[in-house]
């Protein structure tokens, strides 16, 4: 598996593991993971993905995901807090059961993350269903919500 997908998904992994500053840093981290990019591959990649350079705790530039036009990390934290009761994984999947009436909204939340780790979601009226395209995926997630939320 070493399709955009896949390349996508690495590169996420790097991002959110790493303080990267320099595209060059990116390409060899990618690199590192069996990918062989150039900068004018993961430059698209990062546009697509919605990834762009913020200021660290320190002032220093990384690259980071920014929200998402329909509010990503942020809307989904603030969601999550106030209507997310429980959060489980199994293997690439995580089910989260919400407050009676909320799992679409938290739904709509995660699908508008646009991460190509998480492959969609379906929603009752209580519980959400994350396919994930594998367990790291699916454990970002949960820790993503208990870290930001």
């Amino acid at each position: 598996m070493k399709g955009k997908a896949a390349r996508q998904h690495a590169l996420r992994i790097v991002i959110d593991t790493g303080a990267v500053e320099t595209q060059e840093k990116l390409v060899a981290e990618m690199e590192g993971r069996g990918f062989l990019v150039t900068q004018a591959t993961l430059s698209r990649d990062l546009t697509e993905m919605g990834i762009g350079k913020t200021r660290d705790a320190n002032g220093k530039l990384r690259y980071s995901p920014q929200p998402a036009a329909a509010g990503g990390w942020p809307v989904l934290a603030k969601m999550a807090d106030a209507f997310v009761i429980n959060a489980r994984q199994a293997g690439n999947l995580a089910v989260l059961k919400t407050m009676p009436g909320y799992a679409q909204g938290v739904a709509g939340a995660i699908d508008s993350l646009a991460d190509p780790g998480l492959l969609g979601t379906v929603a009752g009226d209580d519980t959400i269903l994350v396919v994930a395209a594998d367990e790291t995926a699916a454990r970002g997630l949960i820790e993503g919500l208990q870290k930001e939320g």
